[in-house]
């Protein structure tokens, strides 16, 4: 087994190897929201690097994901976890009926994003507990973005779920492989107008 800091070193070089145009120049170490010593990230200048589907799939294929922060690229690696029997979705309510009726997508796939992060739109983000749900509605979080908002969360029963994922910027999002969650599998948990 390599270390992670081996790990760092082998996912620069074959980015670069690879052909898919990235210039990772320095990378620094990036602390992660959950971070536990056997999981290290990076970061480097953005420059002229295009976070493409290409690219993230790719990588994720090689166990990291990449996120664009502002003038940064974080690089993680991927850990899995098992879900419990019930996730949580935070989305605008005005997009509650139409995910009942045609199934959790991804931002890029419903044609809009409820967070500003460019990466976001190619996943779905899940919260484990309800209140952890809740607070993504803050100002702070997806609040700042959509002020003044009425949220929805929705149920989402694990089962429909294929692999979950932490998200290298939160300590209580997580991520899902999938690109599609079937309406059978969701219900209105709640409504709500978050405390100003």
């Amino acid at each position: 087994m390599f270390s992670a800091e081996a790990r760092q070193g082998y996912i620069l070089t074959e980015m670069v190897n690879a052909g898919h145009g990235w210039e990772t120049g320095t990378a620094n170490p990036f602390p992660l929201p959950w971070g536990r010593e056997k999981h290290l990230a990076l970061a480097f200048n953005r420059g002229q690097n295009q976070v493409t589907t290409d690219k993230l799939e790719w990588l994720q294929r090689q166990g990291w994901i990449a996120q664009v922060v502002g003038s940064q690229i974080i690089l993680a690696p991927l850990v899995f976890l098992t879900p419990p029997a019930v996730c949580f979705h935070t989305t605008p309510v005005e997009n509650v009926l139409g995910i009942l009726k045609k199934d959790l997508v991804t931002g890029f796939e419903a044609g809009k994003s409820t967070s500003t992060r460019k990466a976001c739109a190619n996943y779905i983000y899940v919260s484990f507990d309800l209140a952890s749900a809740r607070k993504w509605a803050q100002r702070q979080l997806l609040g700042k973005t959509n002020p003044d908002q009425d949220w929805g969360i929705i149920r989402i029963d694990s089962l429909g779920l294929g692999r979950v994922f932490r998200d290298p910027e939160s300590s209580t999002g997580f991520m899902l492989e999938d690109k599609r969650v079937a309406k059978g599998f969701l219900r209105l948990e709640t409504t709500f107008r978050p405390d100003r």
